[in-house]
């Protein structure tokens, strides 16, 4: 009898033995290894184990340059990333993927360059969570920076964040990122990543965030394409310009010079922010600081405290949006059942935006004390419920466990077309345009025109050049004279 109940006694010391390492969390050492587990499809992707795959990952995308399109990742458990307790020159995670887009004057010519290198797959972080992680990114001053690095001296779009730059194709889901989590560096700072052109899925973030420099936001930094959604920040935030809970920066990749990337108009669809925010600087809002070009955003609210420093209150705030480039972004972008918190102190702001903005279509102003109501619940649709444990001071949560979309209907315009192709001459547009660039394939911008129907290809030399039109629409178009 004693022999039986011993053996019994040990297989079940074995099974919860088992069910315990399952399911405790990794803890990372610093250190860098190879997954061993998986093959990269999506019916069996390569499985994150342990910190140290995670950072070998960062390691071969920035040192091989290699973006992983169309390879599926999933992480099996939770991570501690022991920022507390390694050392200096361990302890900082680095991004995955780096957006290095920039321009230098080269013989008296301001040129284009992009030394970007994007995460195109498929990170799964299946519902786990990330805690302890501390990212610093300074171009200047960081501790993993090389001599060449350091030497540009200028700023980047595509600093720090668990991943640095998520290209077109890549995809960021369920992932959560602990309030023990800090993102520090000089610009470009967010908690999931820095810039983004893919899809960030049912990821929530309660993770500190401080930038000295421009551009620093709780969930992306700059945003210039593919979609967020189902995602939430719960975290502080703290910068000098261009703040936003939600994007500090809303653009597409023409806006700000860079082509070569096939992208749509960005879309953010059931996501809140409910946290603080101190602005040092200036344009800030509780969702976004600067929008350069039309966007979606649907079924979200924000609640989000703005406040200054010693020096006062940050300038050209507002409740909203800390500005639109132009007024026609605001014109064609598309809001509806967005809700904005109007009782929370959002510095000296006196309109959803600082242009002076009282109302925006699609956009409601609300109390703090509607937003927790059972009513304004289901004003945000299937995808919000009651926050019944009061974990975010009774404003609605996410529901867990969503569905994955097979795909969100991109956002889309009146669209144009060039003819003939390809261009001889005259290139003639189906409308007219407001404005028309004309950019060199590296980025360059050739040419500028408005008002117009068509435009002169004459001075150009036959190649490949990418039309911007009303910085809305890109098309690629071959001269051939």
């Amino acid at each position: 009898m004693n022999k039986l109940l011993t053996f019994l006694f040990l297989i079940v010391l074995s099974f919860t033995s088992g069910l315990f390492a399952q399911n405790s969390s990794s803890i990372w050492t610093g250190e860098a290894s190879k997954w061993s587990n998986g093959n990269g499809t999506k019916e069996n992707p390569y499985l994150i184990e342990t910190p140290e795959n995670l950072a070998y990952l960062s390691k071969i995308v920035l040192s091989e340059k290699k973006t992983f399109k169309g390879v599926y990742f999933k992480q099996t458990k939770d991570f501690d990333m022991n920022a507390s307790t390694l050392p200096e020159d361990k302890k900082s995670f680095r991004p995955i993927g780096v957006f290095d887009a920039y321009q230098k004057t080269v013989n008296d010519k301001t040129q284009s360059f992009d030394e970007s290198i994007p995460f195109d797959g498929v990170y799964d972080g299946d519902n786990h969570t990330i805690s302890n992680l501390y990212v610093f990114y300074d171009n200047e001053d960081n501790p993993y920076a090389s001599k060449e690095e350091k030497a540009k001296k200028i700023l980047t779009i595509g600093g720090g964040g668990l991943f640095g730059f998520i290209g077109p194709n890549g995809s960021l889901l369920n992932l959560k990122l602990s309030e023990n989590c800090t993102f520090v560096g000089g610009g470009s700072i967010a908690s999931l990543a820095s810039c983004s052109m893919g899809r960030i899925f049912n990821c929530h973030s309660a993770a500190s965030v401080s930038a000295k420099d421009i551009f620093s936001a709780g969930i992306v930094s700059t945003i210039l394409g593919g979609s967020i959604e189902h995602c939430s920040f719960t975290g502080n935030l703290i910068g000098t310009m261009t703040m936003g809970a939600i994007c500090a920066y809303v653009d597409i990749p023409e806006g700000i010079n860079v082509t070569g990337y096939e992208t749509t108009p960005p879309v953010i669809i059931n996501t809140f922010a409910h946290g603080q925010m101190i602005c040092k600087g200036s344009f800030a809002g509780q969702a976004f600081g600067f929008v350069g070009s039309p966007f979606t955003m649907k079924n979200s609210y924000v609640s989000v405290s703005i406040s200054g420093d010693s020096n006062g209150d940050p300038m050209f705030t507002g409740r909203f949006i800390g500005t639109f480039d132009k007024p026609i972004y605001k014109d064609k972008s598309e809001f509806d059942h967005v809700y904005v918190d109007k009782t929370v102190t959002v510095a000296s702001a006196e309109a959803l935006t600082s242009d002076g903005d009282k109302a925006i279509k699609g956009v409601v102003e609300l109390s703090s004390q509607d937003m927790k109501t059972d009513d304004f619940v289901t004003k945000l649709g299937n995808a919000f419920v009651k926050d019944s444990s009061n974990k975010n001071d009774g404003f609605p949560i996410l529901a867990e466990n969503p569905k994955e979309p097979e795909g969100l209907a991109p956002i889309t315009f009146d669209q144009f077309i060039i003819t003939p192709m390809p261009v001889r001459d005259i290139a003639n547009l189906n409308k007219e345009a407001e404005k028309i660039q004309i950019y060199s394939i590296e980025g360059r911008l050739l040419m500028t025109s408005s008002n117009t129907s068509s435009f002169d290809t004459s001075s150009l030399n036959d190649g490949i050049y990418v039309v911007l039109i009303n910085r809305t629409q890109s098309i690629k178009i071959s001269v051939q004279h």
